[in-house]
Parts: C-alpha cells; structure tokens; sequence
C-alpha cells in the first residue's frame, strides 16, 4: 500500500473508533518508510485514545524531529504531556502551537487550564481572554476564566463571567458550583473585589 493510501486508510480506521486497526497500518508504514512525521503523527493521536500518553508522546517527538514547525503535533503533544502531569512542557508546547497558529481556541484554552494548575492566574486569564476574544459563544471558557479571577480574589469580575457561562450554559453543574461559591465569597466581603 503507498504512503497515501495507508493514511487515508487509517485515517478512515480513526474516525469508525477503530485505533488497533489504524494503529496496525500506521506500524507497517514506519516500517516501510520510518521518516513520515504525518504517519508518526497519526499513529501518536491513536495511541492518546489507546495507550499511555507517554507512548503517543514519543511518536510526536519523532514527527517533530522530522519537520519541526508542525504546529499541530506541538498541541497533541502539549496534551499528552499535560495528560501525563509535565504542565510545564504541555505550556511549552501550546505556545509553539500558538506561535504558528495565534487562532488556535482550542490551545489557549488548553494553555490556560495549564496554567491555572501551574498557579499562573495572571497568564491563565489572559489565555482565557484570548480563546474569548475567538469564539464568545462557548461556556466554558467563561467558566474556566472565572476560576482563574476567583483564585486571585477578583470575586466580582470571576462572577461576572459564571453568570455568562450560565447564561450560555444553565445545566452545566460545575457552573452552578461556582456560582454559589462565588456568591458567599461577594457576601462576606462586599465592598471588596
């Protein structure tokens, strides 16, 4: 089979949720020829559904020693290392992607929630602010930006973006969590932030 023909192959293997089989033909095209970053690629995003992050991890590596400036295996990358607890590296790697691609929501939303488990507020509600200023309709970038506004006290601002998030979202749990939370913490200080 040629190169073309395996990718669309798996590819077709990926998207039925079939990521042994696709894995099995990625295999046998590394095989044949090792230095195809996509099929390295490819193989890396079955092996994040299938397989211990680390795994999909080093098949990223290898595409990116192949060709360096793909910015997508930078943000499954960034995943898998965030999936693995390197918040640090995951925050590396969403930046290189974001470098190539500065509309990419989806790795400042990424970045952001790095950064709030990293306990870089400050950086995580500008990422926020980013992935917002990209798509304004969506729930829960309001939610995770409020997160990072409440942990640096910022209660009234952090309330303000729940109230949106709900406003988009109402049935999501975790925003009426918040909410309420929010809520005491303006009541027990209401002349404060």
């Amino acid at each position: 089979m040629n190169p073309d023909d395996l990718i669309s192959e798996s590819r077709r293997h990926m998207e039925a949720g079939d990521f042994d089989r696709a894995v099995e033909l990625l295999n046998a095209g590394i095989e044949t020829g090792p230095d195809n970053a996509e099929v390295l690629f490819l193989r890396g995003l079955c092996r994040l559904e299938t397989g211990p992050p680390s795994a999909a991890e080093k098949d990223f590596d290898r595409a990116l020693a192949l060709d360096e400036n793909l910015q997508e295996v930078h943000f499954h990358r960034g995943f898998a290392r965030e999936k693995t607890g390197d918040f640090q590296a995951a925050a590396r790697d969403y930046s290189r992607a974001l470098r190539s691609n500065p509309s990419n929501t989806d790795a400042f939303i990424n970045r952001g929630m790095v950064y709030n488990r990293l306990e870089k507020f400050t950086e995580a509600a500008a990422d926020f602010t980013s992935a917002l200023e990209l798509d304004p309709t969506t729930a829960v970038i309001y939610y995770h930006r409020a997160v990072a506004l409440a942990r640096q006290n910022l209660f009234s601002d952090a309330y303000q973006d729940i109230h949106r998030a709900v406003e988009l979202d109402p049935f999501d749990p975790r925003f009426q969590v918040l909410t309420s939370w929010l809520e005491a913490r303006i009541d027990e200080n209401p002349n404060g932030s």
